[in-house]
């Protein structure tokens, strides 16, 4: 027997990170990436799972290489257990 969404009592949080400048030199890009982005991240937040909390966040000067680095500080502390 398979659990519902509810039964299955999750509680889980997602992190979908951008760069606003993902791809500086193909500007259609990084505009189709910034919005796919955002896109996810409020078809989770309206049709995920019952005890998913989706975080989007933008880092404006990053790019899809710098953004790792610059997000790291971030990502750990959506990470770190709240309390």
């Amino acid at each position: 027997m398979a659990l519902t969404e509810n039964e299955a009592g999750l509680s889980a949080r997602l992190l979908i990170a951008v760069g606003g400048r993902e791809m500086p030199d193909r500007p259609e890009i990084s505009a189709r990436m910034l919005t796919d982005a955002a896109a996810l991240a409020d078809l989770l937040r309206q049709r995920g799972p019952a005890g998913l909390a989706v975080e989007h966040r933008v880092l404006a000067e990053e790019n899809h290489l710098s953004l790792p680095m610059a997000a790291f500080p971030s990502v750990l502390r959506f990470a770190a257990p709240r309390g």
